[in-house]
């Protein structure tokens, strides 16, 4: 069983991983708005699901942009603001932890849904 400080460890390494192969692959997102940290942007492949625990029905989305404290991606799926949802990078070889994020905004784009949300690092 892990304790608390692991999972969120296991958290913050994973959110880490995400912002690495970002800047690896995106670039710098320029808008600056009501903005706290920088984001970067590149279209990374997630897996999303509202069940970590048993994921049987997962859906793939497409990486907007990401922040050390949030990640916006483009959905097919509606999803409600508040809700709390799982993604991870996806990797069919070896899939990472599951990352909590709470839906704080929902908008109907060209590519289906823009999703904002806020990692949970206290979950």
């Amino acid at each position: 069983m892990t304790s608390p400080t692991d999972s969120q460890h296991a958290i913050h390494e994973a959110v880490q991983n995400i912002l690495e192969a970002a800047e690896a692959f995106g670039e710098a997102d320029g808008y600056t708005g009501r903005r706290n940290t920088p984001r970067l942007a590149d279209g990374l492949q997630l897996e999303v699901t509202t069940d970590s625990q048993s994921p049987t029905e997962t859906w793939a989305v497409s990486m907007h942009n990401v922040s050390e404290t949030g990640i916006s991606f483009w959905s097919r799926r509606n999803v409600e603001r508040r809700a709390l949802l799982f993604l991870r990078q996806f990797d069919s070889s070896t899939p990472g932890p599951w990352l909590p994020v709470r839906v704080k905004h929902v908008t109907v784009g060209i590519r289906g849904n823009l999703i904002g949300s806020e990692f949970e690092f206290s979950t």
